[in-house]
């Protein structure tokens, strides 16, 4: 019987030792140190970027995956920014997370260093890194940086108009733009002056490919006859040579007011620069009185003065741009950027 009893007590004890007893959790901890980033490189270090090359490879960034202590999971990040920035405003791509690598085109690639404000045709340096991220809970970790010397082209190509609004003079074509090279042209063209109002686009200048009239609202290369203006106006015409299609919405700019030759009663015509996207004109102001730019002959639409006269555009009440003295001026606005000058000549 006491042996029996000394055997539940023996019992009873390992029971406690076993299972009374709370076992202590392994916790793992990250590694955040500097050492724990991803290793990055890039395939090329100097890049020429050119529209000829645009559908070839400009870089490919690879990396080694973070080392955080244990297996993990983390979110890879691209950093793209401009020297010297310290990555403030960088663009960023996330690598997919099975990924150890990020391939641009020339197009692309090129295309981000001007989203960057690089200046075209011009080296300009600049920095990329990968960020590693486990959770909110954990601090991100960083590559070491690797530097780029990247020279962008500029992005803009052109299409030209020529007509009977010009004279069909194909030496003196106006342009309509597409900034991004996405087969989207658009551009002012005054037809105020063409009697037919008859004009074709070209891809240089010379007649020998040209898109001409497909239909209301349509056109087609190397086919069909003269394109014709909806009236005798001003018209930011828009040309999708990817659909095929045209149109067009009047879009003018004059200068009204008691110091213009017309006065308050009729706008000044003026001028369009697609290559600037400013409008301007020469004109002669009388001194002591006051201008305005305004939209479509109409009060209705967008009419611009300067409360504080300071090359700022604004549509605050009582901003008549004040003109001091009697003389020729060179009046240039930029609508899209709401800002002018009035320069005397």
């Amino acid at each position: 019987m006491k042996r029996l009893i000394s055997n539940i007590l023996l019992l009873s004890i390992v029971s406690i030792v076993l299972f009374g007893c709370k076992k202590d959790e392994t916790k793992a901890v990250a590694n955040t140190s500097a050492s724990a980033g991803a290793q990055l490189t890039a395939s090329q270090s100097t890049l020429v970027l050119t529209r000829a090359n645009q559908t070839q490879t400009a870089v490919t960034f690879n990396l080694t995956k973070p080392n955080f202590g244990f297996d993990a999971a983390p979110t890879n990040i691209l950093q793209i920014a401009k020297k010297g920035t310290n990555f403030v405003n960088a663009k960023e791509v996330t690598i997919d997370a099975k990924g150890t690598s990020k391939t641009y085109t020339v197009l692309d690639f090129n295309a981000l260093m001007l989203s960057m404000g690089l200046a075209t045709g011009v080296q300009s340096d600049v920095d990329a890194r990968i960020v590693s991220k486990l959770s909110e809970n954990v601090a991100p970790v960083f590559s070491n940086i690797v530097s780029l010397k990247v020279t962008p082209y500029a992005l803009i190509s052109y299409l030209y108009t020529v007509g009977d609004f010009q004279g069909w003079n194909i030496n003196n074509v106006d342009s309509l733009v597409s900034a991004t090279s996405n087969g989207i042209y658009t551009g002012i063209i005054d037809y105020r002056n063409s009697g037919s109002k008859a004009f074709l686009i070209v891809t240089a200048k010379s007649f020998n490919n040209k898109y001409a009239d497909a239909g209301p609202g349509k056109i087609q290369f190397n086919n069909g006859g003269d394109l014709i203006a909806p009236n005798n106006f001003q018209y930011r015409v828009t040309a999708d040579i990817n659909l095929l299609t045209i149109s067009y919405v009047r879009d003018s700019w004059g200068v009204i007011g008691d110091a213009t030759p017309t006065g308050w009663g009729g706008d000044t015509k003026m001028k369009y620069n697609n290559g600037t996207r400013k409008w301007s004109i020469t004109i002669n102001l009388e001194g002591g009185k006051f201008i305005k730019f305004r939209q479509n002959d109409d009060w209705n639409l967008p009419n611009y003065g300067s409360k504080n006269n300071n090359g700022t555009l604004d549509t605050q009440n009582d901003n008549n741009i004040p003109i001091t003295t009697t003389g020729s001026y060179r009046l240039e606005a930029d609508f899209a950027n709401l800002t002018y000058s009035v320069v005397k000549l």
